[in-house]
């Protein structure tokens, strides 16, 4: 199960087990080796722009273990 670190309440973080994320025809599924967080991952936290739900962080590098058949 992947894990990834979710706003669950208003500035409130959670360390969550999520279910496989579905893909599309025209997407690919990467399996997340490393990740960073930024100072905005944190600030969107802190001053309550991240909505509940969300998941934080968008700086991470994986190996592609899945491609859609219309895939580029």
């Amino acid at each position: 199960m992947p894990i990834a670190l979710v706003v669950r309440e208003q500035k409130k973080l959670v360390v969550e087990e999520l279910p496989f994320p579905k893909y599309g025809s025209k997407e690919l599924l990467i399996k997340v080796t490393h990740v960073a967080q930024n100072p905005t991952d944190w600030k969107h936290v802190h001053f309550g722009l991240a909505k509940p739900g969300s998941i934080v962080g968008c700086d991470f590098s994986g190996i592609v273990v899945k491609v859609g058949k219309e895939a580029v």
